[in-house]
Parts: structure tokens; C-alpha cells; sequence
């Protein structure tokens, strides 16, 4: 129900999401293999009552879904500066860190995706202008 709220309150009526596209990793739970399942249904409602898109990376390609990379320095904090022995301690770990990861971080995650997209895309023979 919270995500419903946030989702359709904060985003779906914010001009400034207008444009916004829900990017996932082509895992069949997050419904992008059968309409029965919830995420997917969602999914179509978010689009057709309100505009949103989503779009599905090709599945088994964590270098086009940036998400990953937030993931990836998300744990090595949690796991780099603490010594953990309780899932208490874990749960306030991850609290605590999750909260650090600023927006600043993963704009410049995706600009480096975006040069590295940009380095593949020229490095394709079709577009090598070197002669």
C-alpha cells in the first residue's frame, strides 16, 4: 500500500516524472514473463491509468542496469565497515547505509554508464570514423 501511494501520489502526479521509465533486469519475477503475476499487473495499471513506461534490459546483463552498480556499493560498505553478529546489527547496518548512497553517487554511475555506451557505440566497425 505505501508504494502505491508514494508511486501514484509523489511520481504519477509530479510533472517533472512525466518522463519517467521504470528500468528492470528482465528477471521473470519482476513480471516481465506472465501477466498473472502481480508486478507485472502493476505494471500495466501504472501505464495505462497514469503514462508510466518500463522497460526490460536484456536478461543476464547487470553492466546495463545500473542498479546493480548502487547494489554493489551498498554492500561493500555494509560488509567493508562492520563487524556484524546479530541480524539486529544487520538490519540497523543496512538502515544506516542505505541512507548514504546520495543521488550525486548514482548520477555519476550513470554518466559513466553513458560513456561507456558512448566508447562501445563508436568502437562498433558500422561507425568507426577513422578512415
Amino acid at each position: 500500500m505505501a508504494l502505491d501511494v508514494y508511486t501514484l501520489q509523489s511520481l504519477g502526479n509530479d510533472p517533472k516524472y512525466s518522463a519517467f521509465v521504470l528500468l528492470q533486469d528482465n528477471d521473470g519475477s519482476y513480471g516481465t514473463q506472465s501477466l498473472r503475476i502481480p508486478c507485472r499487473k502493476y505494471k500495466e495499471h501504472l501505464k495505462r491509468n497514469y503514462g508510466f513506461e518500463w522497460y526490460a534490459n536484456t536478461p543476464q546483463s547487470p553492466d546495463l542496469n545500473i542498479i546493480e552498480d548502487v547494489w554493489r556499493i551498498f554492500k561493500q560498505r555494509v560488509q567493508h565497515y562492520y563487524h556484524l553478529e546479530t541480524k539486529e546489527d544487520l538490519q540497523r547496518t543496512i538502515e544506516f547505509e542505505w541512507v548514504r548512497i546520495y543521488q550525486t553517487e548514482i548520477d555519476d554511475l550513470v554518466l559513466s554508464m553513458l560513456a561507456g555506451w558512448q566508447d562501445c557505440y563508436e568502437g562498433w566497425p558500422a561507425h568507426d570514423t577513422r578512415g
